[in-house]
């Protein structure tokens, strides 16, 4: 089951101290488990494969807008040095 492999992974995270693979897992296994609590159901792997697709879609998608925020407030605030 997924989940299981999700837990092994992220003990092994922990003990290789690899903080960008434990705060990929944790983050995985937290959104699974606040779906399993909203809906009162325990998911399946095709589920479970869903929610991985959703979160790394999230995460794709902050990591293009982020960039792009910063970059407009930063000539935001030269614009108004200016003024």
């Amino acid at each position: 089951m997924l989940k299981e492999q999700l837990l092994n992974d992220l003990k092994d995270a922990m003990k290789e101290k690899n903080d960008i693979k434990k705060n990929t897992v944790q983050m995985v296994r937290a959104a699974i488990l606040q779906v399993e609590k909203d809906k009162a159901i325990e998911l399946d792997d095709n589920q479970i494969i869903d929610i991985i697709a959703k979160e790394s879609k999230k995460r794709k998608d902050a990591a293009i807008v982020i960039p792009m925020f910063t970059l407009l407030k930063t000539r935001n605030a030269e614009s108004r040095e200016y003024v």
